[in-house]
């Protein structure tokens, strides 16, 4: 998955930030998102769609500090989730 959003980045140093960031952070986005979620699948999306709202987020995003990255990513995880969850009832 992390090519994917690699090859949607301009410049060297963007792919090593995310990339960098991704690896830090993929597992504890994947928990959080697992205890909102109960649900792998639910979970393993809200955190793709997170990781694509970075992309379109990069300047700012990319810029901030791990720990504040880490803040963040929690944030928009959380968020994800609850536009899966809202999704899915309307079906």
């Amino acid at each position: 998955m992390l090519l994917i959003y690699l090859a949607a980045l301009e410049t060297e140093q963007e792919r090593h930030k995310l990339a960098e960031l991704y690896e830090a952070n993929k597992a504890v986005l994947l928990r959080y998102a697992l205890t909102v979620t109960n649900s792998r699948e639910m979970a393993e999306d809200a955190v793709h769609n997170a990781f694509l709202s970075v992309i379109k987020h990069k300047e700012t995003l990319l810029a901030l500090s791990n720990e504040d990255f880490r803040i963040r990513a929690i944030i928009i995880v959380k968020n994800k989730c609850i536009d899966l969850t809202r999704y899915l009832h309307r079906q």
